[in-house]
């Protein structure tokens, strides 16, 4: 289950997602990792460790209605940072971009900070 909601009260500033399309990413991470060759053959790795800042989570639905989408284009339309809750903790960001087509929901949201 995911939830979107809004930073603030509003009654209509919530949506849950109970079932989503097994493509939604809601869980994968990266390090901040680089790697530089070196003259000898060799390389350097530099490790500057985990941001959850660098996180996207992609979330792919068919089960939402046409009037779920619209909800949440309004939460896009009057709230710059928007709560998102996973089974990995709940996170602050922003939503890219939000479609809607042939009855599916696609939406990717940039995380700011892992709150919990």
């Amino acid at each position: 289950m995911i939830s979107i909601s809004t930073p603030t009260f509003d009654l209509q500033g919530s949506l849950i997602i109970r079932d989503y399309d097994p493509s939604t990413d809601v869980s994968s991470r990266s390090r901040r990792v680089s790697r530089t060759a070196t003259l000898d053959g060799g390389c350097i790795i530099e490790d500057n460790g985990l941001s959850h800042s660098d996180r996207t989570f992609r979330i792919i639905s068919s089960s939402l209605t046409k009037e779920d989408a619209a909800l949440l284009g309004q939460m896009i339309e009057f709230y710059a940072v928007l709560y998102l809750s996973t089974p990995d903790g709940v996170f602050s960001g922003a939503i890219e971009n939000l479609g809607y087509s042939n009855g599916t929901v696609t939406a990717s949201f940039l995380v700011k900070e892992k709150l919990t």
